[in-house]
């Protein structure tokens, strides 16, 4: 059995779903990709680099050889659970259990021990969401899945219930192909997408789509608010909808997920402290952003729901030290509306110093007395 082959099996021993390998070499597909998309104004967030650097291994990693993909899959079926009630919001499913990024890198670590003992390998670099280099990209040059028109990485058998992560070596391997296989062109993703963040087949706007703007820090598009409905961090819908994902044949870990942490109650999240937060969410990939993300996402949820019973809850948060709260809380007082929501948006408005929550409070007035 050659080294390849040898190394697959045991990545498959790991609980690996799927893995493929390309040469290190520049992911020209990739960088056409970028450059046409970056034209049209689409940039992809919470990532560094020129598109050039971005596709090409060698410069994160001069002496690399191979270019090694994994991936991960999580539960593509949702627990008998509850649905979400009106005072809970909801997480998507990858966030729900113990942060895969860790385990992403655990699992690459291992891999790359394997080649340390059985292949010689001397040195290494691993990627889990941390780097430049186009994971998607790479899982497709590497065989590892094909795109769907919802621009995710879809695998036989896994769909794309699935995360990434590269590994980098100095060794040669035996080399994978892409797929023959490739979406089958249904457009129930462009679809269902709540802000038509699928411009057209295989093109997303980063700006529009609801898994970066629940993520993005600052003031959310006032235009953008009301499609968040209950989402507190990332959204699924695309993949929800995606034929392929109906199909599958084998389901993967579900990380330790917990209702709580799919479902948890807005309540909650607005009244967290850190210590509270750490708790809930400091082991969960929905941790990275910090609490301030998850409350002013609940305050949208809570304004997003038509219930009056939040008022005397967002009321509180008015005086909170995060203007960014602040004014996302007044949105939701003026979408809710009612005499007790204009109350306190108007003795804020007395006290508010911060001249955008000040905006906020003033617009929130005026749909509230509409």
């Amino acid at each position: 059995m050659s080294l390849t082959q040898r190394f697959k099996t045991f990545a498959y021993e790991q609980g690996i779903a799927a893995i493929g390998i390309a040469p290190a070499v520049s992911l020209e597909r990739g960088i056409r990709t970028l450059i046409s998309r970056e034209r049209r104004g689409f940039f992809t967030p919470f990532v560094r680099g020129t598109p050039v650097e971005r596709c090409t291994p060698l410069s994160l990693f001069p002496g690399a050889r191979s270019l090694i993909v994994i991936a991960l899959s999580y539960s593509a079926k949702t627990p008998s659970w509850p649905p979400p009630g009106f005072d809970e919001g909801i997480i998507c499913r990858s966030a729900r259990g113990l942060d895969y990024h860790y385990i992403l890198t655990e699992k690459l670590k291992c891999l790359a021990d394997f080649l340390r003992r059985e292949g010689g390998c001397r040195e290494t670099y691993i990627q889990v969401d941390n780097g430049p280099l186009l994971e998607r990209e790479a899982a497709y040059q590497a065989g590892v899945g094909y795109y769907g028109e919802n621009c995710s990485i879809i695998i036989p058998t896994y769909g794309s219930w699935v995360v990434l992560g590269i590994l980098l070596v100095d060794v040669a391997l035996e080399y994978d192909h892409p797929l023959e296989q490739g979406c089958r062109g249904c457009r129930r993703c462009l679809e269902a997408c709540p802000t038509g963040a699928l411009v057209e087949p295989y093109v997303l706007n980063p700006a529009l789509c609801l898994s970066y703007l629940t993520q993005m820090r600052g003031f959310i598009p006032q235009e953008a608010r009301p499609h968040f409905a209950n989402r507190l961090f990332g959204c699924d819908v695309c993949q929800e909808v995606c034929p392929e994902n109906n199909e599958i044949k084998q389901a993967g870990e579900n990380f330790g997920a917990r209702r709580e942490a799919a479902f948890p109650k807005l309540g909650e999240i607005l009244k967290l402290d850190n210590r509270s937060f750490r708790r809930l969410f400091g082991n969960t990939a929905a941790g990275w952003r910090g609490k301030g993300i998850l409350q002013r996402n609940a305050a949208l949820a809570m304004g997003n729901s038509g219930d009056r019973s939040w008022v005397p809850l967002l009321a509180g948060a008015l005086k909170s030290p995060s203007a960014v709260l602040r004014g996302h809380t007044a949105w939701a007082l003026g979408r809710l509306g009612g005499k007790a929501a204009r109350n306190f948006l108007e003795r804020a408005l007395i006290w508010e110093v911060d001249s955008k929550v000040k905006g906020e409070i003033k617009r929130a007035l005026d749909r509230a007395l509409a």
